[in-house]
């Protein structure tokens, strides 16, 4: 669920919605907060030392919100 750094919607939240608009009924959606991920993905890729490209910032911040998820439906007993 994409927001800017001060939690305000952007119009990258507006497109997300209305996908999930349009999918709701269809499959249970479930938002999950992506903000700062990007930031914490490129930190772990310096800290591993080797070369990265924006592919790999995407790729792991998409494993940091999948993760998360995970993290929140297991805490619910889900």
């Amino acid at each position: 669920y994409p927001r800017n750094q001060s939690g305000d919607p952007t119009k990258q939240t507006a497109v997300s919605q209305a996908f999930g608009d349009r999918l709701d009924g269809i499959i249970e959606i479930a938002y999950q907060d992506e903000s700062v991920t990007s930031i914490a993905a490129e930190d772990l890729l310096i800290a591993s030392g080797k070369p990265y490209a924006k592919e790999d910032i995407d790729s792991l911040s998409a494993s940091i919100i999948l993760q998360d998820y995970l993290e929140i439906q297991r805490a619910a007993g889900q």
